[in-house]
């Protein structure tokens, strides 16, 4: 249970996992209260995702498949109005409604990691889903949402750990759904060090650094990553029994390219994707005796983009690398 405390207003969430089954089995509750970015409201969300997922691993590589359903209801309220003025704008009313969608996706990878591997060092990974919400699912609107990621790992020959590490992802999404653009493309999120430390919160790997977060918006996003990742320096060292240990400092150079929008000119469609490069420090702790966080340094630059963050963008977050 998490309460903001400028809201009073608490997320909850209770889920239940069963292991001993050919499958596995899950089901959670939750109920959410976020900004809906009609501000003043917030919108709430109360439902249920109940779902089955089954690996087959073996030596080497490992197949895993999944197969869920949520219902959750969504819903706004208005604020009460303490003064009036009739010259200001009627607020619309809060969008609600109902949806019910079932989720099938397959998983297959055979990456490698060693003792000081960098991530994942050799190998191949791809996911594939697909979302549908309709009627028949007791859902109020039409919502249905395809894509994939994947992922390639190439050691180089000329050095040990030294790996270019290449992601690609896509997804879109069609129907009736009134907020149909879900999908952003942007940077990390400026969110302060220590509380992602304290509250374990990751930020996602698949961004497009260079560009503020969530500088773009859509109904469908392509996205692009490519790393080379070395080692600077094995450290392994801490401090008597104090609760910091330095495991060691890695470097990487980036490029990330791609958009997220809702419509694709196919004559002009470079103005709709973005490019960043630039580089980082990532350095690997063990904080607590049991938290071990990976902070990630970084400049990032926009190239010839006026979208771009001004004069470049510089980061620390904490993060893993995908």
């Amino acid at each position: 249970m998490r309460i903001d405390t400028d809201r009073g207003d608490p997320d909850v969430a209770v889920s239940y996992g069963y292991g001993r089954l050919p499958f596995d089995f899950g089901v959670s509750l939750f109920r959410q209260a976020a900004p809906s970015g009609q501000s003043p409201y917030v919108e709430q969300r109360i439902g249920v995702t109940s779902g089955i997922s089954y690996a087959l691993p073996s030596e080497f590589d490992s197949n895993a498949f999944a197969l869920s359903y949520s219902l959750y209801r969504f819903d706004g309220t208005i604020p009460a109005v303490t003064s009036a003025d009739p010259e200001d704008p009627i607020a619309p009313r809060p969008q609600r409604g109902q949806i019910g969608a079932a989720t099938v996706g397959w998983a297959f990878s055979n990456a490698q990691a060693y003792t000081h591997s960098i991530g994942a060092e050799r190998g191949f990974a791809l996911s594939l889903y697909a979302t549908a919400a309709a009627p028949p699912l007791a859902s109020d609107f039409t919502l249905y949402t395809f894509g994939y990621s994947a992922t390639d790992y190439l050691p180089m020959p000329w050095a040990r750990h030294h790996t270019i590490a290449l992601h690609a992802s896509a997804s879109m999404i069609l129907g009736d759904y009134p907020r149909r653009g879900v999908f952003a493309n942007g940077g990390f999120s400026d969110t302060p060090l220590l509380n992602s430390i304290t509250l374990g919160t990751l930020q996602s790997p698949f961004v497009l650094r260079g560009y503020p977060p969530g500088a773009f918006r859509g109904d469908q996003y392509h996205l692009y990553n490519a790393e080379y990742r070395f080692p600077v320096v094995n450290v392994d060292r801490g401090f008597s029994t104090l609760p910091l240990f330095f495991h060691r400092v890695t470097g990487a150079f980036f490029a990330d390219y791609g958009g997220a929008f809702y419509d694709l000119d196919p004559h002009d469609w470079t103005d709709k994707f973005h490019l960043g490069v630039g580089a980082e420090l990532w350095i690997e702790l063990t904080v607590g005796y049991f938290l071990n966080p990976m902070i990630r340094l970084g400049y990032a630059h926009g190239v010839d983009d006026a979208a771009s963050t001004p004069g470049g963008q510089t980061y620390t977050v904490i993060s893993v690398p995908f």
